[in-house]
């Protein structure tokens, strides 16, 4: 049994599918999370939040989302050869990841759509106003047409 055993089973609910455990630290992936614990704490980040992994200040790894920084995980806490070759595997489990999450997650359109309004429950319609008596129309009497009178050239 490793040295950060106890503290992983502890912390991850989730079957870990896949860890890399060094000199100074263990990284665990889950269905669902990337896991660095150390002997200075743990840190967590989904996967499907993960965007790149590059090299960070220091002597670090960065994991990075959209956002900025996830985890910083210690050159040192690993030889660096399998350390690379895990990295290189956790791509097709972020990709995984984010594949069930579209597969699983509705639409949100088809969640946030309030039901169509029913007929029978539907407020009852307005009753038409009665109409109002007209008053008779007389038309005007017709005018005489006036010409201008023609006026001599």
């Amino acid at each position: 049994m490793g040295k950060y055993d106890a503290r992983l089973a502890e912390l991850v609910r989730d079957e870990v599918i896949a860890r890399l455990e060094g000199p100074g630290g263990v990284i665990a992936i889950t269905r669902r999370d990337l896991w660095f614990l150390s002997d200075e704490g743990g840190s967590s980040t989904p996967l499907n939040s993960i965007k790149r992994i590059s090299r960070g200040e220091g002597n670090t790894v960065a994991v990075l989302g959209a956002q900025g920084s996830l985890m910083d995980i210690p050159l040192t806490a690993f030889k660096v050869d399998e350390l690379k070759n895990f990295l290189e595997s956790l791509k097709e489990h972020v990709v995984r990841a984010r594949s069930t999450q579209t597969q699983s997650s509705p639409p949100p359109a088809a969640v946030q759509a309030p039901p169509p309004p029913r007929a029978e429950t539907g407020p009852e319609p307005m009753p038409e106003p009665e109409p109002q008596p007209v008053a008779a129309y007389t038309p005007p009497p017709p005018a005489e047409t006036v010409w201008p009178e023609s006026q001599p050239q």
